[in-house]
């Protein structure tokens, strides 16, 4: 029967309360993967997955049949694959030669992998976040040691966050966008969560008008976020938050915690100052004596905001139930004072509260004199009545109920109170009416809530007398829910319920309904085209999928808007409810998202295709299924999918990206060519990198931004062996793909490999890499002549060069005849004159401030510094002699002792001898001179050089030593400053070509 929590009644003068609470506390795990609940009775399916696991294993006929798809199996499930697919044997067996044989297909399958769940925030996030989003302005007051603890701080709301939302998309299994919402605003302080919804919705919205380019930009870039949306794919699906997980419900929970980040920095620099540097010391200093950054902001903002609340806000405790109805009611018009959602299907004005859920709420808030939370000075330990009914009313608002029902009191004493746990709702509080009793004035429809109601009791005496009661279109009358008979006794897996309806030939494909201006229904939008096997599939009940399919239920129509049974299957991961579809025919490749900006409800963005869910939820087994079906094996042309899966094997040559990669992938049909196409960006968006290269091995084409994407992760998998297979790919079409948008992450990550190779001595994916850059540079360099324009030739960086100079005649340089200073150098002396010296630069000038003694220089050696000396006093031939003779060591050291000195002209000198002499096998060595002393024309020039001529340079020892040190202490980071220069480069190149354009 449906049961209800029962008021306790007690003689006059006992107090009244609820059932008490356990006393254990919550869950230690930070998302709640598994409920315990008491089951009305074993479904049938249970009866027969208990009676046939002791024949399965003692047959060793039977075990040895089903072996292979047993394979299958990556989670639990032991039924017997013959009862699943009694309907159609012939695909049964089909599926089980699919995985002996595998059609060649190399996706191998791993079984029971073990899941390493990495938190989807990293440091680089934030510093993205605080580089490009709303809080730049500051970026230069934060530090880079704070960006670990601002990482850090964020776990715990976001494991709030996530075990909330797996708590409220339990009953319907699904975590959608609602279910987020709600437990961002039940984890979050008010007013921070208020702001981080509405960034949420702005976020999804521009997700889900990406236009038809949203496969060639990263999912973050698409809702215009810094933190990354496919980390927080990935991690909710391995987190197991819900059995279902969209990629919406990611971008949801991704903008909510870009924007709490945001409100966190803001909140601590309204503390610490707006002028102030935040440091790593200063943030803990400030986080330390709080349990959580979340009570840091709310102590912030009940010290900003104690004054201007009212007393009515800061009641925490009642005398009487009387008293607490008044106050709820005051609290209540308040609240909804500046209300401006009309979404919502309670009443504005008056809340109706259940007997059982006020006497509840009055136990939790009655005063308990010494003991109440009313004598706590300390306003972070009171908990407010206006604290119970916002939290209340969250829940009432997410199962989009009318009143208030005891549970809804029982899971805000969860959050509220210490040490207090209750299990999540029933199912069948979120089917039941939500209309306020006794309220119902219609008697057609008091009559459907009674049948309604009926139906979800587990007794079959009442099925007949429900359906009579329902009316004369009882086969696809609905309840507040937008759900019919039988899809409510699908979902509460009341399965006589089901056999019955089925018998009395009701509609097994009505669908939830959209909302239209008509009629608002209760249940989320995100359900929107969920017909009775879709409940089915989701709550992994096999007999009742089987009892659909055996009646003729589609499972693939236009009308399922969000997701297909299929894609359900591949989500939950159920293998013998998604074999059983398959054999009925459901299209693995259709998708329901909708890539057109112009057509696209953001309401009802769609889902993927099974085969691309298949690719984000790393099912490589249900994807081989897929790429076997026989129904797809019959094309336009004569190609089948076998010959075309063999072709594409024996065609991968190293230099077939330019020309054939593709060639056999073109010849697939069109649904199948945009199936791929999306498998592939929702294996890249989670890294997912074996799965995305065997769909490149299937000939599924890059663009330049999966290619990146892929590349990195790869980098950071340290996978050797995929990060060379992911260069060979590179090709002028991808490069022709660069755009502002993509090209610092592209560049940046090559040169990131390139140093990674050089220090690993893995010389195949150096020498690719290599070819990539030359590829670039030529292709963004390639219109300038004789290197003019900004990344041409080196313009002069140096002071102005003294057009006229003192000159005397050269036989006196280094003449103790009338010289009047001494310089003492490696124990030989060097004669010169005063006049010519403090007319030559300042620093002599500075250095000749004393008239007395001899000048000790250690410095600069003997050698060299008669080359100065030769140089001031005009002995040009001697000069140059002397400096073509000695070699490129000593015009370095001559240059360095110039600008020692000040000797401008001279440094010309050098600069302009030393650019003429470079090489492949000398370019290393004067671009660390360069670096070391500062001389950025002959860093800019170093840096083309090397651009230029990589493939070459890149064989030269001196030059891998600088890749391997590169950023390391005491070494210039020189892929850093290659990538950029090559970026300034491509910015050179795109406004030449606007230019162009434009004339």
């Amino acid at each position: 029967m449906y049961h209800r929590l029962k008021t306790i009644v007690k003689p006059s003068g006992v107090d009244l309360k609820p059932p008490p609470l356990p006393a254990n506390p919550p869950p230690s795990s930070p998302i709640e993967q598994h409920y315990r609940y008491e089951s009305r009775k074993a479904s049938r399916s249970e009866q027969e997955v208990n009676r046939k696991k002791s024949s399965v294993s003692s047959s060793p006929e039977i075990e040895n049949k089903y072996c292979s798809i047993n394979e299958l199996k990556t989670e639990q499930s032991n039924v017997d694959k013959n009862d699943l697919h009694e309907t159609n044997k012939d695909t049964s067996e089909f599926v089980n030669e699919v995985q002996m044989k595998s059609l060649q297909i190399n996706f191998p399958v791993k079984k029971n992998p073990e899941v390493s769940v990495k938190l989807p925030i990293e440091e680089k996030d934030i510093l993205f976040l605080i580089q490009k989003g709303r809080c730049k302005h500051k970026g230069y007051l934060i530090t880079v040691d704070v960006l670990k603890s601002l990482a850090d701080s964020l776990a715990i709301p976001l494991f709030r966050i996530c075990t909330e939302t797996s708590r409220l998309a339990k009953p319907l299994v699904k975590c959608t966008v609602n279910s987020i919402k709600y437990a961002t605003l039940l984890c979050l302080p008010q007013s921070v969560a208020e702001e981080c919804t509405k960034a949420a919705i702005q976020a999804t919205t521009l997700y889900a008008l990406s236009g038809t380019g949203a496969l060639k930009r990263s999912m973050s870039h698409r809702a215009n976020l810094q933190f990354n949306v496919g980390n927080f794919y990935r991690w909710m699906i391995d987190s197991r938050i819900a059995n279902i997980v969209t990629d919406t419900a990611a971008v949801y929970l991704t903008a909510v915690m870009e924007c709490f980040c945001e409100k966190l920095l803001n909140t601590t620099f309204s503390v610490i100052g707006k002028s102030e540097t935040l440091t790593e010391e200063v943030f803990d200093k400030l986080i330390d004596p709080f349990e959580d950054v979340c009570q840091f902001i709310r102590h912030t903002q009940l010290q900003r905001n104690d004054q201007s609340m009212s007393k009515l806000e800061n009641i925490v405790c009642t005398e009487s139930e009387a008293e607490l109805r008044t106050i709820l009611d005051r609290l209540y018009r308040k609240l909804h004072e500046n209300v401006t959602d009309q979404s919502n299907r309670r009443s504005k004005n008056v809340l109706y509260f259940g007997k059982a859920a006020i006497l509840s709420l009055f136990y939790f808030t009655r005063c308990k004199g010494r003991h109440c939370f009313c004598q706590d000075s300390d306003p972070l330990n009171r908990t407010t009545l206006y604290d119970w009914l916002r939290f209340i009313l969250y829940f009432v608002d997410h199962r989009n109920g009318m009143h208030v029902d005891q549970q809804d009191v029982l899971q805000a004493a969860r959050l509220l109170l210490p040490n207090a746990d209750y299990p999540p709702y029933s199912v069948d509080l979120y089917v039941t009416s939500p209309l306020t009793p006794g309220n119902v004035t219609d008697a057609k429809k008091r009559r459907e809530d009674l049948a309604f109601t009926l139906f979800l009791s587990a007794e079959t005496e009442f099925l007949k007398d429900a359906y009579q009661l329902i009316g004369p279109e009882k086969h696809k009358a609905m309840n507040h829910q937008g759900m019919t008979a039988l899809a409510q006794a699908v979902l509460i897996k009341n399965e006589d319920a089901v056999t019955f309806l089925i018998a009395n030939n009701a509609d097994i494909n009505v669908a939830v309904p959209a909302d239209n201006g008509n009629h608002s229904y209760a249940l989320s939008s995100e359900f929107v085209g969920w017909t009775p096997l879709s409940w089915a599939v989701a709550n992994q009940d096999a007999f009742i999928v089987r009892k659909l399919l055996d009646a003729c239920a589609d499972v693939d129509e236009v009308y399922m808007l969000h997701e297909t049974p299929l894609q359900l299957a591949v989500m939950i991961g159920n293998p013998d409810i998604f074999a059983s579809l398959i054999s009925c025919g459901a299209n693995a490749f259709s998708s329901t998202m909708n890539y057109d900006s112009m057509t696209v409800n953001f309401r009802s963005s769609g889902s993927p295709c099974a085969f691309a869910v298949a690719a984000a939820y790393g099912r490589k087994e249900f994807m081989n299924i897929m790429l076997s079906q026989s129904k797809l094996q019959v094309f336009d042309e004569d190609l089948s999918l076998i010959d075309f899966l063999s072709e594409a094997n024996g065609l991968r040559q190293k230099n077939a990206a330019d020309i054939s990669d593709n060639l056999n992938f073109q010849k697939l049909p069109k649904i199948m060519h945009k199936a791929s196409q999306e498998a592939l960006y929702y294996a890249v968006e989670t890294r997912r990198l074996d799965i995305t290269m065997d769909l490149r091995k299937l000939g599924v084409p890059w663009n330049i931004y999966l290619w990146t994407r892929t590349l990195q992760t790869a980098r950071e998998n340290a996978n050797h062996s995929i990060i060379w297979k992911i260069l060979q790919d590179f090709n002028t079409r991808l490069s022709d793909e660069l755009s502002a948008d993509i090209v610092n992450q592209t560049i940046a990550i090559i040169f990131d490999v390139i140093r990674f190779s050089s220090k690993k001595n893995e010389e195949n994916s150096l020498v690719e890499a290599s070819k990539i850059v030359s590829l670039l540079n030529e292709k963004f360099t390639k219109d300038l002549q004789n290197g003019n324009g900004k990344n041409g030739s080196s313009q002069q960086c140096f002071s102005e060069i003294p057009t006229n100079r003192p000159i005397i005649n050269p036989k006196y340089a280094d003449n103790s005849e009338l010289s009047d200073i001494r310089f003492k150098i490696d124990d030989k002396m060097i004669y010169a004159h005063r006049i010519v010296l403090v007319n030559a630069s300042d620093a002599f000038k500075r250095l000749l401030e004393n008239p007395n003694g001899i000048i000790e220089l250690d410095n600069v050696s003997y050698n060299v510094f008669k080359v100065l000396i030769d140089h001031m006093y005009g002995n040009k031939n001697q000069f140059q002699e002397k400096m073509i003779s000695e070699g490129l060591v000593f015009q370095l050291e001559t240059m360095e002792a110039s600008l020692t000195f000040g000797l401008d002209y001279l440094t010309q000198e050098c600069y302009e001898l030393i650019k003429s002499q470079m090489n492949a096998d000398n370019c290393t060595r004067i671009y660390r001179f360069a670096q070391r002393c500062g001389i950025q024309s002959l860093i800019n020039d170093s840096e083309l050089y090397i651009l230029r001529n990589f493939s070459a340079v890149i064989y030269k020892d001196q030059f891998r030593i600088m890749l391997q040190r590169s950023g390391e202490l005491g070494w210039c980071d020189m892929c850093a400053s290659l990538a950029t220069r090559l970026v300034e480069a491509f910015e050179c190149f795109t406004a030449r070509q606007n230019m162009k354009r434009h004339c």
